[in-house]
């Protein structure tokens, strides 16, 4: 079973094809999502949750609770 992390990245990977463009878009340094992404969503700063879960249109709830659902 996949983590959520793994999910959250690949979700991003095949949106912005790397995370460094994502970073760009949503103003975070790579060394940080790559933090959140190895450490797990718990561990992260909620503004930071809200950056990705916000353009990425997924439910911040839901990632929260281990699961990638989208808003719409």
């Amino acid at each position: 079973m996949k983590s959520v992390e793994n999910e959250l990245k690949e979700l991003i990977l095949d949106r912005y094809g790397n995370l460094s463009e994502f970073c760009k878009k949503i103003d975070l340094p790579w060394t940080t999502l790559d933090s959140i992404l190895k450490r797990g969503v718990d561990k992260a700063n909620i503004k930071n949750i809200i950056k990705i879960t916000s353009e990425l249109n997924i439910d911040v709830e839901s990632l929260a609770n281990g699961q990638i659902v989208s808003k719409g």
